[in-house]
């Protein structure tokens, strides 16, 4: 919060989620000086944004208002008596709150050394905890624990030591829920938008496939060759008498894109969010050209909550081209270790041996995970901080390591031109950034008319 308010001081973007958005909004728009409409305020934070202690008191409105009473009728009497601070800050009154780990949330220094008995405190969060808050937020798993956990098991080491996978279907226990309803929600703002100009989306489609074909997919046009079997060439059956050539039948070598396989791996951080209507719209523009043209195309995207990377799939490279309209479904949220879904990718990936590979990854440029947040008296959640130069040099070593693998690695940029060091960084001379989103399929079209010409 403290780093949004920053962000939005300066006139950017405040990078947060969109609930610690709307509490920076609320935060901003008080102005009253009375101290005890400032404190109605406070209260009413607390209630409107954060879950309460059920243990606590219930009767704390009441003293409220009585101490409200008293405060107030004795205001004048204590005009002239020296200040005494109370300490108020009373264990019982200290509660635990269950915040998720977004991307820049901090809490302030200032109560880190507050002598604080750990049995005072309930839910202490533990994996069991964390692993329904996961749930409760993005939906159940799409795959078996154990079978994520093994992958977390190969994948997860060095700085992504302890840091888990987590693979949601989309599918909510409560289809009520807050959640379930902001999904629903944002794939309707994507589609609408999509929709609004759908003529315009649709040329864009029909453009990209032509440059695709014309570039990608050039060297898989059929070819005609002469054999010794197939449909026979007239002109040519006197060699077979006078030169003993037997290559006089026509044979169509047919050659298609199924060799071709292309991934996109997008940021679903929070930092996406004021965005996340024309990311949709372009990334279903591109996997239309693509899978138009049959050529084999998987979507991703990432971000992060607790000590989990939450890889949500929107569509597999055998799935039928209606499945394009998952990607609708992007909603983001969280923070982002690059390096951790860069090498997740990779390791799938690299099953496909014999075929010419396409990663094209779309970032902020800012990988940042911070898991020690912090929270006075709780436990700290498994895991490495990952943040600073130490994730722009993981991301980095991440990406050289994908491409010494023979996939083609390409990053897209979509923060802010004065951040863009990182990104240089991380992907070197093949990265494109982006000021207008809407050149995100063009973009994708040039990169791929590029490395036509590299690969054999």
């Amino acid at each position: 919060l403290k780093i949004g308010y920053i962000r939005k001081e300066r006139g950017k973007y405040p990078k947060v989620q969109r609930i610690l958005e709307e509490m920076l909004k609320d935060i901003c728009d008080f102005q009253e000086k009375d101290t005890f409409l400032y404190l109605d305020f406070l209260r009413g934070l607390f209630k409107k944004y954060f879950h309460i202690n059920k243990d606590l008191p219930k009767d704390t409105e009441k003293s409220y208002e009585e101490f409200k009473k008293e405060a107030k009728s004795n205001s004048s009497s204590k005009k002239n008596i020296p200040y005494e601070r109370n300490n108020i800050l009373d264990n019982s009154f200290l509660e635990r709150y269950n915040i998720e780990s977004a991307e820049f949330t901090f809490f302030n220094d200032d109560f880190r050394d507050i002598n604080v008995k750990e049995d005072s405190l309930v839910n202490n969060f533990s994996d069991k905890n964390i692993y329904k808050s996961l749930v409760k937020r993005y939906g159940l798993e799409k795959v078996k624990r154990n079978t994520a956990d093994k992958i977390a098991k190969e994948i997860s080491t060095g700085i992504h030591s302890d840091i888990k996978f987590f693979f949601p279907s989309g599918e909510f226990e409560n289809k009520s829920s807050y959640y379930a309803s902001e999904e629903r929600n944002n794939y309707s703002d994507n589609l609408n938008f999509y929709e609004k100009n759908k003529l315009q989306n649709s040329r864009a489609i029909r453009e990209l496939a032509g440059v695709i074909k014309n570039s990608l997919l050039k060297e898989s046009e059929d070819e005609i060759v002469k054999s010794t079997s197939g449909k026979i060439i007239p002109s040519e059956i006197w060699k077979t008498r006078e030169l003993n050539e037997d290559r006089i039948f026509k044979k169509i070598n047919r050659k298609d894109s199924n060799e071709i396989f292309v991934d996109i791996l997008l940021d679903s951080s929070a930092s996406q969010n004021e965005r996340k209507e024309i990311l949709a719209t372009e990334t279903y523009i591109i996997a239309e050209a693509l899978t138009s043209l049959n050529i084999k195309t998987r979507i991703f995207s990432y971000n992060n909550f607790y000590n989990y990377t939450v890889i949500k799939k929107y569509r597999d490279y055998n799935d039928p081209r209606v499945k394009n309209k998952d990607i609708f479904k992007y909603s983001p949220s969280g923070s982002n270790r690059d390096g951790h879904a860069i090498k997740f990718m990779r390791h799938l990936i690299s099953k496909n041996h014999d075929s010419r590979r396409f990663l094209i990854i779309l970032t902020d440029g800012l990988p940042f995970d911070e898991i020690d947040i912090g929270v006075v008296g709780a436990s700290k959640t498994p895991g490495e901080n990952y943040k600073d130069e130490e994730a722009v040099m993981d991301t980095s070593k991440e990406v050289l390591l994908t491409r010494l693998k023979g996939i083609n690695t390409f990053g897209v940029f979509t923060g802010e031109e004065s951040e863009s060091t990182n990104i240089k960084k991380i992907y070197g001379s093949d990265y494109a950034y982006i000021s207008d989103l809407a050149r995100f399929h063009k973009l994708v079209g040039i990169f791929l008319k590029t490395y036509a010409n590299k690969i054999e």
